[in-house]
């Protein structure tokens, strides 16, 4: 331990933590995306509503899914299914 701290010039504790830290890049990644989201069972609903044209505003989808289908849906919820759809699969961000 005292040859490796005088060699690196680091501390002790630096060195325990190197000995002890998984070497694994693979365990620092996110935990995969949790299944059965709120929005799930309307995804093809909101995917139909988004290809219309003009397309309509997440304002304005919310509404249609809460009227028309009683979905118990937030506006955020709506709007991170929306922007990770942008995201992914290069979606416009603007209305017409």
């Amino acid at each position: 331990m005292r040859a490796i701290t005088r060699k690196f010039r680091v501390r002790t504790d630096t060195v325990l933590l190197a000995l002890t830290t998984d070497p694994n890049p693979m365990a620092f990644r996110r935990a995969p995306p949790r299944g059965n989201r709120v929005y799930d069972p309307y995804t093809h609903i909101i995917d139909d509503l988004l290809a219309q044209k003009p397309p309509l505003s997440r304002w304005a989808i919310r509404e249609r899914l809460v009227d028309e289908h009683d979905a118990e849906l937030s506006y955020g919820s709506v709007c991170h299914y929306i922007a990770g759809k942008i995201r992914n699969q290069g979606i416009p961000r603007k209305r017409a």
